[in-house]
C-alpha cells in the first residue's frame, strides 16, 4: 500500500518516519539559487543513506540501492507541475510518496 507524506514548506527540515517498519529521517531542502527541493534519506543524524533532487512523476531511487535502504520506491507525484519548485511545495502541488517493493502506486 502507497504511504503518502506530507512535504514540510520549511526550507530545511528534518523529520522522523517510518518506513516498511523501520525508523528513518526524511530531510527536504529547499535551493534558493537553483529554485528546486531535495531529499535525503538518513539512517540517523549523522549517516545519510540517499539523497536526490526532486523531480516529479518518476522513481526518485530506481537506479539506486544502498545497504539500509528499503527495498520500495520513493515518489514525488504531481499533476499540475513538471517542476518541484518552491510554489509547488507551498502550494500544495507536490506530494512524496512510497510504494513498498512489489506493489502499485496507488491513489491517496
Amino acid at each position: 500500500m502507497t504511504t503518502y507524506y506530507n512535504i514540510p514548506t520549511l526550507n530545511d527540515s528534518f523529520n522522523r518516519q517510518t518506513v516498511d517498519g523501520e525508523q528513518y529521517y526524511f530531510r527536504f531542502t529547499y535551493n534558493v539559487e537553483g529554485d528546486f527541493w531535495t531529499f535525503g534519506l538518513w539512517a540517523d543524524f549523522d549517516n545519510l543513506i540517499f539523497a536526490t533532487k526532486l523531480v516529479p512523476n518518476i522513481p526518485l531511487n530506481r537506479a539506486f540501492s544502498a545497504e539500509g535502504m528499503p527495498k520500495g520506491t520513493f515518489y514525488c507525484l504531481s499533476e499540475v507541475t513538471n517542476v518541484i519548485n518552491k510554489g509547488a511545495i507551498m502550494e500544495g502541488a507536490a506530494t512524496f510518496a512510497y510504494v513498498p517493493e512489489g506493489e502499485e502506486l496507488t491513489e491517496e
